[in-house]
């Protein structure tokens, strides 16, 4: 079995429009809403992770780190990827694909559209979005990376934290 974490970045701090959207950091709330959302994946799901992929944008990374640090996954074992940043779901499945077959749990921390239309490529039934802090767990009867395509995971939803 494989199990594929896709996770949306918590919220982005949107006062400072100087900087490039790469640049944008978490706000207040978002950290916050990422401490969380790995509280519940830790606490909840006993959630383990065996490689994490990020995308380079700085509300990603510092997602990243939050749950690295909430899961117990070494930090500097982030890998960046370029083409999660604004990657089509093609482009995300070719990398999913591609994972190498050590790796049975994997977690992609990324942006929407694009997460929630990978996730219901992959998923039977439908999700209307992945909430900023918020996740699906896919889970696949599959031995190997490369047969990700051929069975549907039914999804179960992390809801993201509530508000203030």
């Amino acid at each position: 079995m494989k199990r594929l974490f896709l996770i949306r970045h918590a919220r982005a701090d949107r006062r400072d429009y100087q900087k490039s959207d790469p640049e944008r950091p978490l706000s207040s709330d978002g950290e916050r809403d990422a401490q969380l959302l790995g509280a519940v994946l830790r606490d909840q799901y006993h959630a383990h992770v065996d490689r994490m992929l990020c995308s380079p944008a700085r509300r990603a990374l510092q997602t990243a780190q939050i749950l690295a640090q909430a899961l117990g996954f070494d930090v500097q074992k982030i890998e960046f990827r370029d083409q999660i940043y604004d990657a089509s779901v093609e482009a995300l499945i070719q990398l999913l694909l591609y994972t190498d077959d050590s790796i049975r749990v994997l977690m992609l921390i990324g942006h929407n559209p694009n997460l929630t239309f990978l996730a219901n490529h992959l998923c039977l039934g439908s999700i209307e979005t992945i909430p900023p802090g918020g996740g699906i767990i896919l889970d696949f009867e599959i031995d190997s990376w490369s047969q990700l395509l051929e069975k549907k995971s039914k999804p179960h939803i992390i809801v993201n934290p509530p508000g203030p």
